[in-house]
């Protein structure tokens, strides 16, 4: 038997080698982990954005169903703003941007909400509430600056 070439042991032992099965589910595993991982993440997430818009509606129907009872009231804004802020505990408060009207004019205070109530039985008032939301994956940001959740809900002044 002829001494081996060092171009054959090498091929011997590259065949031997890509015959080898063992550590292949390790490869496998370090190669789809990131991906697994980063759609995971990215669901997190998304839940928790969708969590905080489920807050922010929330937070604009308790704060409708306050304004539309407080015809008589002399702090109508205070306490409407109080009680967005009460349903959607789970947010930044001084994050959370709400807008009121009655009637289609827009009240900015008790002294305008008061007055516009006052007159406005069995008419439409509005909340809008605004909440800046931060979908950012692996410090990718996919929404910058621009990712703002909205609700406005309307009813009938009692």
């Amino acid at each position: 038997m002829a001494p081996k070439t060092f171009a054959s042991r090498l091929l011997l032992a590259l065949t031997q080698c890509l015959k080898d099965r063992s550590g292949v589910a390790a490869v496998e595993f370090a190669l789809v982990a990131p991906l697994l991982l980063g759609i995971a993440l990215a669901a997190l997430i998304f839940a928790l954005a969708l969590n905080n818009y489920i807050l922010v509606t929330n937070g604009s129907s308790a704060g409708v169903a306050n304004l539309i009872l407080s015809r008589g009231s002399s702090t109508p804004y205070t306490d409407t703003v109080a009680a967005v802020r009460q349903a959607a505990q789970g947010l930044v408060s001084n994050n959370l941007t709400v807008a009121m009207s009655v009637d289609g004019a827009a009240c900015a205070d008790d002294a305008a909400c008061a007055t516009a109530l006052s007159a406005a039985g069995g008419k439409s008032a509005s909340v809008a509430v605004s909440y800046p939301c931060r979908l950012v994956v692996l410090d990718i940001d996919y929404a910058p600056g621009s990712c703002v959740l909205k609700q406005t809900t309307a009813g009938r002044v009692q």
